[in-house]
């Protein structure tokens, strides 16, 4: 299988969650996408680590 090159098919720009979650979960309700969203992002402990960092807060929002 080949494998496809993303850069090509999603333009570079700022998403919401809600587009990213759609993206990664083009075939659930929205709910559920960002639920596992959501899930991704806590299982990932570095990229935690960074957002927490940089003053993000998963369940509100980026703080200002």
């Amino acid at each position: 299988m080949k494998e496809e090159n993303l850069d090509e098919k999603v333009p570079v720009r700022a998403y919401t969650k809600a587009d990213l979650a759609m993206l990664y979960n083009p075939g659930v309700c929205i709910t559920t996408a960002l639920q596992l969203l959501r899930r991704w992002i806590y299982a990932n402990r570095q990229l935690m680590s960074e957002l927490k960092e940089a003053g993000y807060n998963i369940l509100i929002c980026p703080l200002k």
